[in-house]
C-alpha cells in the first residue's frame, strides 16, 4: 500500500503550523521530508540536520545529502555538529543517549529561537516495536508497554503506524535519495539485535507480527489510560507534599488490594528501583525506621506514613541549614505576645550567659514547658512531637553553663521548645520592660516542611 497523506499521523492543527522535520539521511527521514514537500502537508516546514560526527566522512556524507536536497527543492535547512563522543564522555552516558539528548535539545532551542509549532521525527512502526521489546527486556509498566505516541507534546511521529518496508517501497517507487548507515548491521547495539536477529525469528512465527504489536500498544495505551484515571481520582487521599517532602498514607495504601503498585506508581520519579519499592512496602506494619535509598532521595518508614526526602537533606549536607541564632533585647509585653513559632524567648535573668546550641545527644534531659517538676528526656519529647528518624538529625538544642559547678543546661529544643525555668512571665503593664533572650530557627522552614 503506497503512503499518502491520509495515512500519516498528524495533529489536527497541522495545516496552520509550522513544522522542521528532523533529517538524518536515512531512507526513513528523507521519505518523511519528501512527504511533506509533496503533499503540502502544513503552513511551513524547515529541515534540521543533525551531524553526529561518529562515523568519519560517512556522517559528512549523510549531512551533504540533506543539504543538496534542500537546496534543490528550495527547503530552508538548519545544520548543525556535535562532538558526541566527548559529550557522552562528559556526561558518563551511552553514545545513543548522548547524541538523543544532543538532538533532542537542539530540536527545542529551533522550537523557541525560530517559531517552529512542531518538530517531526521519522520513527516507523519498526522503530515502535523495537522500542516495545526494549522497554520489556529493561522492565516497564503499562506506561513503557504503550510504545511511542504519534503526538508528544510538541513532537509529531508522522510515519509511526508505517511499517520499515512501505517505507522502503515509497522510497524506491518516487526516487527518494538517501543513505544507509553502516551502523544499523552492527549487533553491538542492543536494538540492531533486535532488529536485525530478533524480528526475523518473530516474522516466521507470525508474519503480521509487527501490525500484531501494535495492536498490542494500543491496548496497553488504553488500559493505561483507564487506570492512570483512577490512579487519578485515588491519588489525592494517599499523599500530600509539604515543601519538598512527599507524605504518603500507610493507612490509605493498607486500604488497596495491590499496595506495594499503588507505591510503586506514588514514588514515580523519584529514582527507586521496583525491588526496593517491593521491600518498603513489605515494610509496612514493620517498626517504623525502615530507610530505603535511591540516587536522589531517601524514603523513610514512619508511623502513619511513608515520608520522601530529597538527598541533599541529609547528614554533612545540612552543615549551616540547621543554625541557631541567639539575640539577647529589652521587649515590652505587647512585642513579646508578637514573637511567633519557630522563634522562642527566654527569661535573660534566669540564664548564665554566654548560650550556645549544639545537635542533641541521646541522655540529653530538660523541663517542656508547662513540666513544673522534673525532668524528661529530649529523646522521648522528640517521639511525642513525632518527629521522625531522618528530622531527628536537624534538632538542636540550646545550653547555658548554669548548672551545678557550673555544668551544662538544655534550656530549649530550638524552634520546638523552651524550658519551663527559664520561661518569660510576662508583666501586666505593657509598658514595662523585660530582658529576654531570643532564640531564631528557621531551619524548619528552611528545610520545605521538614517538621509540622
Amino acid at each position: 500500500m503506497m503512503i499518502d497523506a491520509h495515512r500519516l499521523l498528524l495533529p489536527p492543527d497541522i495545516r496552520d503550523s509550522r513544522v522542521i522535520l528532523g533529517v538524518s539521511g536515512g531512507v526513513d527521514s528523507m521519505t518523511l521530508a519528501d512527504l511533506f514537500q509533496r503533499f503540502d502537508l502544513c503552513l511551513d516546514f524547515a529541515v534540521a540536520s543533525v551531524n553526529f560526527c561518529l562515523r568519519g566522512t560517512e556522517s559528512d556524507g549523510d549531512a551533504e545529502l540533506v543539504r543538496k536536497w534542500c537546496s534543490e527543492k528550495g527547503i530552508r535547512l538548519h545544520s548543525k555538529s556535535f562532538d558526541t563522543r566527548g559529550y557522552a564522555s562528559s556526561k558518563g552516558i551511552s553514545i545513543e543517549m548522548a547524541a538523543r539528548d544532543l538532538r533532542y535539545t537542539w530540536f527545542e532551542s529551533l522550537l523557541e529561537t525560530e517559531g517552529f509549532d512542531y518538530v517531526a521525527v521519522a520513527h516507523n512502526l519498526n522503530d515502535n516495536c523495537e522500542t516495545l521489546m526494549l522497554n520489556l527486556l529493561r522492565g516497564t509498566g503499562l506506561r513503557g508497554a504503550s510504545g511511542m505516541k504519534a503526538v508528544s507534546g510538541r513532537v509529531i511521529r508522522p510515519l509511526l503506524n508505517t511499517p520499515r518496508s512501505e517505507i522502503a517501497a515509497y522510497a524506491a517507487e518516487q526516487g527518494v535519495p538517501f543513505r544507509e548507515d553502516s551502523t544499523n548491521s552492527d549487533v553491538a547495539f542492543a536494538r540492531n539485535r533486535i532488529r536485525n536477529n530478533v524480528f526475523p525469528e518473530f516474522s516466521a512465527i507470525n508474519p503480521s507480527f509487527l501490525e500484531t504489536f501494535s495492536g498490542d500498544m494500543r491496548h496497553f495505551s488504553d488500559s493505561c489510560k483507564v487506570l492512570e484515571g483512577y490512579f487519578s481520582s485515588r491519588c489525592g487521599s494517599m499523599q500530600r507534599m509539604e515543601g519538598e517532602v512527599l507524605y504518603i498514607s500507610i493507612d490509605e495504601l493498607r486500604k488497596e488490594p495491590r499496595p506495594a503498585w499503588w507505591l510503586y506508581r506514588l514514588l514515580d520519579g523519584f529514582g527507586f528501583d521496583e525491588s526496593v519499592i517491593c521491600a518498603a512496602a513489605a515494610s509496612i506494619g514493620s517498626q517504623p525506621g525502615a530507610l530505603f535509598t535511591s540516587p536522589t532521595h531517601t524514603l523513610l518508614l514512619d508511623r502513619d506514613y511513608f515520608k520522601v526526602f530529597p538527598k541533599p537533606m541529609q547528614g554533612a549536607e545540612t552543615e549551616g541549614i540547621s543554625e541557631v541564632c541567639i539575640e539577647y533585647a529589652s521587649m515590652s509585653s505587647d512585642e513579646l505576645r508578637g514573637i511567633m513559632h519557630p522563634d522562642l524567648f527566654l527569661d535573660a535573668c534566669k540564664i548564665c550567659r554566654p548560650l550556645s546550641s549544639r545537635a542533641w545527644r541521646e541522655g540529653d534531659r530538660f523541663r517542656p514547658f508547662g513540666m513544673k517538676s522534673g525532668l524528661r528526656k529530649v529523646s522521648d519529647f522528640l517521639i511525642s512531637k513525632k518527629i521522625d528518624r531522618l528530622q531527628k538529625a536537624f534538632v538542636k538544642v540550646v545550653t547555658d553553663c548554669g548548672g551545678e559547678g557550673g555544668s551544662e543546661r538544655i534550656v530549649a529544643v530550638a524552634g520546638l521548645e523552651i524550658d519551663d525555668r527559664f520561661a518569660v512571665k510576662i508583666p501586666s503593664d505593657n509598658k514595662k520592660a523585660v530582658e529576654v533572650a531570643l532564640i531564631h530557627f528557621d531551619g524548619f522552614n528552611r528545610l520545605s516542611g521538614l517538621f509540622h
